[in-house]
């Protein structure tokens, strides 16, 4: 329904149907969520999220920002102390888990956010995300419990790839199509990459 143009500190959405301006705002970037979700990283530690387009929550991390990824949950990776994403809940902004990777090139969340795509330069990682585990510990332990780390069930591991993402996208709710750097185009099912053809 509405896609964000971002550039020069400031970022634009419209909306897809009548081309309406809908927010702007200053930026460094922006990542959408779910429904009219969105959070935009407005220096190297200021993340704001945004509700219907009325600003909901502003957070001020306590490490300087390399980057964020929308989707199921907010991704914020950071250079501090070796090169991680974390993944943040968007209500709360709890951290659900911290992973020790390489800074992302992109991270692609399934439809239904069981699925999560983490691609690096020369690699990508494919994990599930556990969240009837997540909302258990919630329940029973609570956020203030959490550690830096995160939850450690969180995620569950599926498997790797030695492939260059250029561009992906889940479809069919279990199927990863990708391009790679060598101009192929495959599709990811399982724990198997098939070359579905050249794209030239």
């Amino acid at each position: 329904k509405y896609f964000a143009l971002c550039g020069d500190s400031d970022y634009v959405i419209y909306s897809t149907f009548k081309f309406n301006n809908s927010g702007f705002g200053h930026a460094v970037d922006l990542v959408w969520g779910q429904d009219n979700d969105y959070a935009v990283l407005n220096d190297h530690n200021t993340i704001q999220i945004f509700k219907n387009f009325v600003e909901d929550k502003s957070y001020k991390t306590t490490f300087k920002n390399h980057g964020i990824f929308g989707g199921k949950l907010i991704g914020v990776s950071t250079k501090q102390g070796g090169s991680s994403v974390s993944f943040f809940d968007w209500g709360t902004f709890t951290c659900i888990r911290r992973i020790d990777v390489e800074t992302p090139k992109n991270i692609y969340w399934s439809a239904s956010g069981e699925y999560v795509v983490i691609c690096l330069e020369d690699c990508f990682y494919v994990l599930r995300y556990n969240e009837s585990v997540v909302k258990k510990y919630l329940q029973t332990k609570g956020a203030t419990s959490i550690g830096e780390e995160g939850i450690e069930e969180a995620f569950t591991f599926l498997s790797d790839f030695n492939e260059e993402v250029v561009r992906g996208e889940w479809v069919s709710g279990d199927a990863f199509v990708f391009t790679t750097a060598k101009g192929k185009l495959n599709y990811l099912r399982g724990e198997k990459v098939i070359n579905h053809a050249l794209d030239d």
